[in-house]
Parts: structure tokens; C-alpha cells; sequence
């Protein structure tokens, strides 16, 4: 029974696979063979078959087909003289594709695979990095060509990756998109606002983005926001992202004087009609930008820790929000000015969950600026029980500083109030541990707060088997201070006495 054609390939595919020394005569029947029989796999496989003799080569190279070229092409050790002189004169799909991502051929010959009307050779040249960057811009021209209409989710997605892994070309693509009248041009900004890692604050010129195009779809993206109260904050949140992307970016062209307000006043309008803008500190900022009306930073802030104007001061520090800049660095500077008085001061606390816009800010700074008024000190600590305005960096040496220390210790002692830095502090004696609430001693621990109090007790009470008595009698529920215990106890004890 005679073996059948198929069989026969599948035997010639196996020894080509499986031993890479054949003899030539067994090469040359197996090229006959599938020559003959235009089984391009098989012609494929001899290609790269590391026994080839140049004979068999050459013949291979004559072969029309070109997926068979494009193996011939691909074959290890080809020589940069035969890879240029393939690129430049064979304009097969196959064969320029896979030359395009080559990393050894001449300027000639990426030049000659950049004028390729495949969009598959020029997506090959634009991600092949060895390439000529003038090349690769060249072949953007044709990737970016009608892209818009591409119905392949593949080739569009490819295509968006440009923008992620190959920044050089953005440029290019971006220019080439904006130049076909056929293309969307949202569906660029789209792609171009994809990747996070592109530093959205760059001078737009950088990555050719045409200002009109950039406020047109930044206006575009804002009118496009969820407008309803009902609209979920998943949905806001995420449309928004984008947003704020593409609207710093806008500030920013004009804060560079890329662009003036007037350019911005479409997109100024559409965020102050903007319901469900999400960060309005953010939002101010950027109006600040886009209007032209914020002060230079690099004098603004700086003037504000050193003016002795203290009317001026306390106007910024009950009026700021980011639209004047970072609301903490406005603070801060107002807050450590020599020149603040208490007033102004307290007019930043009391500015700050407007003008900071819920964010945290820590006065630990201030209070060293401070230490010694006692004024200050007070209600920087009394503000730091809030949760917007905090200190953190407080320990013995800061406390010892002041010239209130026991104040402020009483202070939070008497209000029930321990952060971490209180209850281990060496500074609190008996006396003020005795301002503790009897209900707060079993919740303290062993810290130095809860020590103290003790210790107090134990002063106050002596070694009277009947006060402690009395003692373990009342704790239990007690509703007053431990100072207050030992003073109840210690009447109980008189009276008792008195009896006698």
C-alpha cells in the first residue's frame, strides 16, 4: 500500500525536526519532494534547518511564496548585505514585516520598509526600537492612518500600546492621527491619556498634542461626567480619573503660557457647571490655572512667612483654599510667622476643613515654632484633638520645651484623651495622673499615665488596710477622677472616725 502525501510530509517534518545533521542527498529529496508538492510548511521547516547547504539555500531563496521568504529571511546567520538587499527589494507583506523588526539593517533599508502600505509591516517598524527614530515616525504615518475605522479589537489595541511602551513615537502618531480628517480625534486623546506613566505636565509641545484639539476634548470629557445626584460614585470616580488627567495637563499649558484663559473658557464654563466634579479643592486649584488668576508660588507662599502685615495675614488665612496653591503649605507658612497673631492663627484652624478639603494637615512644625507661647501652645494641642489637624512628632523633649508643660498635659489627661506620646511620657507626675478617670484606669494598661495614678493612690491613702478596703469598694463604677477617690475615701475615713 502506497504511503499517502500528507504521511509523507509528516515523515520528512519529523526528520527535519529531530536531527539536525542530515546528509545532503536526504536535504535535497526532502526540497524535491516539497518543491514539487508547494507544501510551504515543509519548505518553511528546510529554511532554518541548520544542515543546509548553500545550493539548497539559494533554491530556497527563489522559492515566490512569501511566508517561505520570510523563513529564508529569518534563517540565523543571514548576512546584513542579504537582509538589506531582501528589505529593499521585496515587498512582500511577509517578508518586509519580519524585516521590520530586525535590529541590523541599513538606514536605506528601514527607510525603503517605512513607504510600505501594510499596516503590519509599519506596526513591526514603529515597535522596533533599533530602528531609526525617522523611520519609525515615517511608519506611524501609515499605523495611525484610518484607525479610527479599524473594526479589529487586535490592531487597536496594538495600536494603544504604542502609546504605553513606545513614548518616542507618540509624537508622530499623535500628529498623524490629528492629520486624518477620518479619524476621531477623542479616540487619540483617549489612547494618549491611557498610559499614567506619561508626565501629563510636560509642555503639550512635547508630545505634539494640538492645544485647540486638547480643550476641545477636555471640555468634551467634563460634559460628559455622570449629572445626576443619582449617578453611583463608582461611576463618578472612574469617568473623573480621566478628567482630572486631562484637565492638569490643560492647566498646566496654560500656567506654561502654551495657551491663554481665553483658549480655556469653554472648559472653564464646563467645570463650574460641573455637578459632580469630585475634588472641589482640586477643582479650584485648576480654575486657578486655567483663569490665569493664581499667584506665582515660588513668591506667594514664601511672602506669608515672613509679612509683618498682620491684617493681610489674617484675610489669606480665613479665605484660602487651593486656588491660591497648596492649602498646606499656605498653613504652614501663615501658622510659623513670627508676625501671626492667635487670631490669625485660630483663622487657619478654622479655614482648614474648607481650605484643606478634609486633608490632614500636621502642625507639629507650628508647635515648635510656638513652644514658648503658652496662648499658642494651648490651642494648637486642643486642635490636634481633631481629625484634620494633628501632631505627631511630640515626645519628652518637645513637652519639656514649653513653658505650659503641665497644662497640656492636664489638658488631655482631664479630657480623656491619650495619644501614644502621653501615656509613656516621663514628665507626668502623681499629681497630674491623678486627673484620670477612675474608669480609664483599667482601660490605660501598665503605661507611666496608669503608674502615676497609682502612685498617687498609694500617697494619698497610705498604708490604711481600711481605706484600701474602701478603695476596692468604690473603684468599681466610680464616676469621678482618681483624685477625687482618694479625696472621697479619705472623708469616709474621717467620719468613720469622728464615730469613734
Amino acid at each position: 500500500m502506497s504511503t499517502s502525501p500528507k504521511e509523507v510530509a509528516k515523515i520528512y517534518a519529523s526528520l527535519l525536526a529531530s536531527s539536525p545533521d542530515l546528509p545532503h542527498a536526504s536535504l535535497a529529496q526532502i526540497f524535491e519532494y516539497a518543491s514539487t508538492m508547494k507544501d510551504t510548511d515543509l519548505l518553511i521547516a528546510l529554511a532554518g534547518h541548520p544542515a543546509l547547504t548553500d545550493d539548497l539555500d539559494d533554491a530556497i531563496s527563489a522559492i515566490p511564496t512569501s511566508l517561505v521568504q520570510a523563513a529564508w529571511a529569518d534563517r540565523p546567520g543571514r548576512s546584513p548585505a542579504q537582509l538589506n538587499d531582501k528589505a529593499i527589494n521585496d515587498s512582500r507583506v511577509a517578508v518586509s514585516e519580519l524585516l521590520a523588526s530586525r535590529p541590523n539593517l541599513s538606514k536605506k533599508a528601514y527607510t525603503t520598509l517605512a513607504s510600505s502600505k501594510s499596516r503590519r509591516v509599519a506596526f513591526a517598524l514603529v515597535e522596533n526600537e533599533a530602528a531609526p527614530l525617522a523611520a519609525r515616525a515615517a511608519a506611524a504615518t501609515r499605523v495611525a492612518s484610518g484607525i479610527d475605522r479599524e473594526k479589529s479589537y487586535m490592531t487597536k489595541h496594538r495600536y494603544e500600546q504604542l502609546f504605553k511602551n513606545h513614548t518616542d513615537v507618540v509624537p508622530a502618531l499623535v500628529k498623524a492621527h490629528l492629520a486624518d480628517p477620518t479619524n476621531d480625534t477623542g479616540y487619540i486623546y483617549d489612547c494618549y491619556f491611557s498610559n499614567k506613566e506619561i508626565n501629563l505636565h510636560v509642555p503639550v509641545v512635547t508630545h505634539a498634542v494640538a492645544v485647540s484639539g486638547l480643550f476641545s476634548y477636555a471640555t468634551h470629557l467634563v460634559e460628559a461626567l455622570p449629572s445626576t445626584q443619582n449617578a453611583s460614585s463608582y461611576i463618578a470616580r472612574t469617568a473623573s480619573y480621566q478628567v482630572q488627567q486631562v484637565i492638569s495637563l490643560a492647566a498646566s499649558v496654560v500656567a506654561s503660557a502654551k495657551a491663554t484663559p481665553v483658549d480655556a473658557q469653554a472648559l472653564i464654563e464646563a467645570l463650574e457647571a460641573s455637578p459632580l466634579f469630585p475634588d472641589k479643592a482640586y477643582l479650584a486649584e485648576v480654575l486657578s490655572f486655567l483663569s490665569g488668576s493664581r499667584p506665582d508660588q515660588d513668591t506667594f507662599i514664601p511672602s506669608l512667612a515672613v509679612s509683618s502685615d498682620v491684617a493681610y495675614l489674617k484675610e489669606i488665612a480665613s479665605t484660602f483654599d487651593a486656588s491660591l496653591g497648596d492649602p498646606a503649605l499656605i498653613a504652614k507658612a501663615i501658622m510659623t510667622n513670627p508676625h501671626a497673631s492667635i487670631d490669625v492663627i485660630q483663622a487657619v484652624i478654622d479655614r482648614w476643613p474648607i481650605g484643606g478639603n478634609g486633608r490632614s494637615l500636621n502642625l507639629d512644625r507650628v508647635l515648635y515654632q510656638w513652644a514658648k507661647s503658652q496662648d499658642i501652645v494651648m490651642l494648637l494641642f486642643k486642635t490636634s484633638l481633631t481629625s484634620t489637624l494633628r501632631l505627631s512628632e511630640i515626645n519628652d523633649k518637645v513637652l519639656a520645651s514649653m513653658n505650659n508643660t503641665d497644662d497640656v498635659i492636664t489638658m488631655f489627661i482631664s479630657t480623656g484623651n491619650f495619644p501614644y506620646w502621653l501615656v509613656s511620657s516621663s514628665l507626668i507626675t502623681p499629681q497630674l495622673a491623678s486627673n484620670i478617670a477612675v474608669s480609664r484606669l483599667t482601660r490605660v494598661g501598665t503605661e507611666e499615665i496608669n503608674t502615676k495614678a497609682l502612685d498617687y493612690l498609694s500617697s494619698s491613702l497610705g498604708d490604711s488596710p481600711r481605706a484600701w478596703a474602701m478603695c476596692q469598694d468604690l473603684i468599681e463604677g466610680f464616676p469621678g477622677s482618681v483624685a477625687d477617690l482618694a479625696a472621697q475615701i479619705n472623708s469616709l475615713l474621717r467620719a468613720e472616725s469622728s464615730k469613734d
